[in-house]
């Protein structure tokens, strides 16, 4: 009697302190680096940081923790895959006045890494809901970010071409900017501020993800492939900004060589190495591409890649000629709990072939 005691009290305390550590852990700021080869790259290779789904967080005062780790990661050029700015309950209603003001999380994250290395930024979800659109984009610009959606830009890096292209999310075509009714497939929608507890409002999230390939997300694609319809004839190395990770074999398709997505928040509660997230928007119940970073076999018009998940924090992956995802786990803290769930920066570096 008195060892079964020991032995379920031993059970008790390690479950305790695995919680613990579990909860602790996800709260303070994590790098994460993967090398990646391909030959497009010549010379020297190109610092990338990817941040995602900052929704407002802070880290530090003036955003310092996230721009101190910006500055000893010397990257080249910062990707932001969406959700930086959170549609509070205002913005989502319309609002007045400034919407990134001085104090405000993004704007202050977007003000130090501006200076470090040139910004391009797609929108997600949360940005999508924002009903003075419009006027964020230019107050985004005005603050130095290169918007990217539907578009793309051709940069030179030393001897390196790249071709950084972005895809906004599918929610963007919901919503009416009040200041730009001409936006194509648009329609306004009456804000209804949610009662629903957490529980149901998870449920009906997980019903809503089984609709998702309903007309939205096909119109989306049919837009996204009529204007990147030649990426995969570029002899630049192509990248994509886009949100949803969930697209892969579509992003896949179209012919990039590397994409950077964020909105699945790492699946929130992970218990490595058993499972990698328990819930994500659009992917339900143990995701797929909850975060991390994602080697899938390159095949145009493929139905069904090969995936491989790399875990290593340190890995050197050649892409030639694989497709390389990286899924951020991004940096929201505050809305819902993470378990040994860090928020996180990824820094990815590609280089050439020769130098591995």
């Amino acid at each position: 009697m008195n060892n079964y005691l020991l032995t379920a009290a031993a059970f008790a305390a390690a479950a305790v302190v695995y919680t613990a550590v579990g909860f602790a852990s996800s709260k303070k700021l994590c790098l994460r680096r993967a090398k990646v080869y391909s030959g497009k790259i010549k010379n020297t290779g190109v610092r990338i940081l990817h941040i995602s789904d900052l929704h407002n967080c802070r880290f530090g005062e003036n955003q310092s923790e996230l721009a101190s780790l910006a500055n000893v990661t010397k990257p080249q050029i910062i990707l932001l895959t969406g959700d930086i700015v959170e549609d509070t309950e205002e913005l989502k209603a319309g609002g007045k006045g400034t919407i990134l003001t001085p104090e405000h999380p993004a704007r202050q994250l977007i003000e130090n890494i501006t200076k470090i290395a040139p910004v391009y930024m797609v929108f997600g979800n949360h940005e999508a809901n924002i009903r003075r659109r419009e006027e964020l984009k230019k107050e985004l610009r005005s603050l130095g970010v290169r918007l990217v959606g539907g578009k793309e830009e051709k940069i030179s890096l030393g001897e390196t071409d790249l071709l950084i292209c972005g895809m906004d999310d599918p929610r963007c075509l919901d919503y009416l900017d009040e200041n730009s009714p001409e936006v194509r497939f648009a329609e306004l929608r009456e804000h209804k501020k949610s009662r629903d507890s957490f529980i149901s409002s998870l449920m009906r999230r997980i019903r809503d993800d089984r609709k998702r390939s309903g007309g939205r997300i096909d119109m989306w694609r049919k837009i996204q492939r009529e204007t990147f319809s030649d990426i995969g004839e570029k002899k630049e190395l192509t990248l994509l900004l886009s949100h949803r990770p969930e697209e892969q074999d579509f992003y896949n398709s179209l012919g990039f060589d590397i994409a950077f997505s964020g909105h699945a928040h790492g699946g929130q509660f992970r218990i490595p190495p058993f499972f990698n997230g328990l819930y994500a928007p659009h992917q339900g119940i143990f995701p797929k591409l909850a975060g991390g970073f994602y080697v899938v076999q390159k095949c145009r018009q493929s139905t069904k890649p090969e995936r491989r998940k790399v875990f290593r924090k340190n890995c050197g992956i050649s892409i030639v000629p694989a497709f390389f995802h990286s899924v951020s786990r991004g940096l929201a803290v505050e809305r819902f709990p993470r378990f040994y769930n860090p928020p996180e920066v990824s820094l990815i570096t590609i280089t050439d072939c020769q130098n591995r």
